[in-house]
């Protein structure tokens, strides 16, 4: 026993009595190379979700659009493929680092265009929206169930909901009605009106003693408009009589955007000439400041209760001291489907108006973001295959990243109201094990070059021979 230990001391004592000048070269060296092989990856998938990004305003009107992208990715993906094959070598280098570049180009590009979506059609311009989808848009749903929502009481606001008048009811008695409405309104100390309807361009008896209703509060009144999308995307006049009163500044539009399964998830903030929605208007007034995110879109979350709701009769009877009164309708065609249940569209702007004051809107990350997520889960995979991983262990580690990401959304989601996104993660993992998998199969097992050889270096002495069950541990460790 002593001579074993010894001898083993001595065996060991080659690798310990090297200097240490030696070893540590050769470990930057190897750093270095993994270092730039990701640089290399990492670099032109930037390079590309930028361009995408800077192009994807002014190129694609539809999500669908961005496959202009990604088939001739899909394409470049092939042809590399091909010449992997060729080569008949499975490594992170030459064509296989350009297939792996292409093949997690096509899902980034993806996701920076949400090409899952396919088609995004607005509810006021569609009634019925076209159903073109990868994916069911409720697999995301399960987020609303755990994202933060407010309270109700913390939004200064009324909701005064009324029945669609009756088709004998003249333009003239309704605009009548409003003039009252905003009276007493006024006499019950609201901040404010807002009216989720537009006035249109035909004039009536009634316009003269509406304006003057509007001009005699102390408040403001904000109305929406009538957003035409014939020959291009404007605003609807009002009657000339309403003009004055109800200046380009106190109205908003009512965009609300709905998704392939006929859900209504996002509300539009701004159209792209600028135009500010009646919500954005709404919880500015409240706030007494801009507030919200900078973009065209805000994916909303109703409050965990229901807004306080009145009738007409009921407004003498209610303080409404700083509180802005909302004013919709009860009908049918106000009626629409969220992942909440039905909202009138006037719960809709509410909502909307809360998710601004409490910050409570749904963010969502950068799609570098998501790039990032499938780089380096795809890298990782790639790299326990050139390893000689085992397929069982390829889908344990997919497995693992799933998990992984499932859990992360979730976390964001219950703590930032942050959509992470799972589906393009997930969809470029599972088909790159498949194919790694293919690819094993296909290139055999021909073991590489040794480095000494392609380098002219004497090769390394061979290891001394083990025992048999110590080589049968290894045969079984490294499957071919």
């Amino acid at each position: 026993m002593p001579g074993e230990r010894l001898a083993g001391e001595a065996q060991a004592g080659g690798d310990h009595g090297a200097p240490q000048g030696v070893l540590w070269p050769e470990r930057m060296e190897r750093w270095r190379e993994r270092l730039l092989e990701a640089a290399l990856i990492g670099v032109p998938l930037a390079v590309i979700q930028w361009v995408v990004g800077r192009l994807s305003a002014r190129v694609t009107s539809q999500p669908w659009h961005v496959l202009w992208f990604v088939v001739p990715l899909a394409v470049a993906a092939w042809i590399a493929w091909q010449a992997v094959m060729r080569r008949r070598s499975f490594r992170l280098r030459g064509p296989m680092r350009a297939f792996l570049v292409c093949y997690l180009a096509v899902f980034a590009v993806a996701g920076a265009a949400d090409l899952l979506v396919l088609t995004r059609t607005t509810a006021v311009y569609e009634h019925e929206p076209l159903r073109h989808r990868f994916l069911p848009a409720g697999w995301g749903d399960w987020r609303y169930r755990v994202a933060r929502r407010y309270a109700a009481d913390q939004v200064p606001l009324v909701i005064l909901v009324e029945p669609a008048p009756g088709p004998a009811t003249s333009r003239g008695a309704e605009r009548f009605e409003l003039a009252r409405l905003i009276a007493r309104a006024e006499q019950a100390g609201a901040a404010g009106v807002a009216f989720d309807f537009y006035f249109g361009k035909e004039p009536s008896d009634a316009d003269a003693l509406l304006c003057a209703a509007v001009q005699r509060a102390r408040r403001p009144v904000i109305v929406g408009e009538r957003t035409v999308k014939a020959p291009h995307v404007h605003a609807e006049a009002y009657a000339p009589a309403l003009e004055s009163c109800f200046p380009r500044n106190r109205r908003g539009h009512l965009l609300a955007y709905r998704d392939a399964d006929d859900l209504v998830r996002s509300v539009g903030l701004r159209t792209p000439r600028g135009k500010e929605s009646l919500a954005l208007q709404v919880a500015a007034q409240l706030a007494g400041r801009p507030v919200g995110p900078d973009g065209e879109l805000m994916q909303l979350v109703f409050p965990r209760d229901a807004f306080p709701a009145i009738t007409s009769e009921d407004l003498a009877l209610t303080d409404l001291k700083d509180r802005l009164l909302l004013v919709g309708e009860r009908s049918a065609a106000e009626t629409f489907q969220t992942p909440f249940g039905p909202r009138l569209g006037v719960e809709l702007h509410a909502a909307a108006v809360g998710s601004l004051l409490t910050g409570g809107w749904i963010r969502r990350p950068p799609p570098w973001c998501g790039a990032l997520i499938v780089l380096v889960a795809c890298y990782l995979l790639s790299a326990l295959a050139d390893a000689g991983a085992s397929i069982r262990k390829l889908l344990g580690v997919a497995a693992a990243v799933t998990a992984f990401v499932v859990a992360g959304a979730v976390l964001a989601m219950w703590l930032w109201n942050v959509w992470l996104d799972v589906a393009y993660p997930v969809a470029a993992v599972w088909p790159l094990v498949a194919l790694l998998a293919l690819l094993r199969r296909t290139l055999g097992s021909a073991p590489a070059p040794p480095s000494s050889a392609v380098s002219g270096a004497p090769a390394p002495p061979s290891p001394a021979p083990s025992s048999p069950a110590r080589s049968a541990r290894r045969a079984r460790g490294r499957p071919a």
